[in-house]
């Protein structure tokens, strides 16, 4: 399939790996002004999400648990402060709560996909936003 970027070429796995990691570690503090709090939370692996799934599948029936993938991921991804599963029970049962855990997760899928999603719903890759943001610094 060609492209129209004529300076693309084929490179090792490593040498993307190691431009991934000096990108930084995958971590970011999302403030919550409404409720006078931080948050630290990291994106999670292709491996953690997996897991998460694999873990919340009955496999009986192969029926997604979601409530349980929701915890895990939070459990998974939410560093700062630490949240207890009875606290997160209470959190996603109280409908004055969902702002609280919609923008969690919206960071957390940001975070984890390299997409930012803007006001309007659309979505931009994460690396040409940062480039946008920081032109030269590779």
């Amino acid at each position: 399939m060609p492209t129209d970027t004529p300076d693309l070429k084929y490179r090792p796995i490593m040498d993307i790996l190691a431009q991934i990691q000096a990108g930084g570690d995958g971590r970011e503090e999302v403030e919550v002004p409404e409720f006078g709090a931080k948050f630290r939370i990291k994106g999670l692996s292709r491996s953690e999400v997996l897991h998460i799934s694999k873990s919340a599948t009955d496999p009986r029936t192969g029926q997604l648990d979601q409530a349980k993938a929701d915890w895990l991921t939070i459990q998974a991804a939410v560093e700062q402060p630490r949240i207890s599963e009875a606290d997160y029970d209470r959190l996603r049962r109280d409908a004055r709560a969902n702002k609280l855990i919609n923008i969690l997760q919206t960071k957390l899928g940001e975070l984890t996909s390299g997409t930012k999603t803007d006001a309007a719903g659309d979505q931009e890759d994460a690396v040409d936003a940062a480039e946008a943001r920081f032109p030269g610094a590779q």
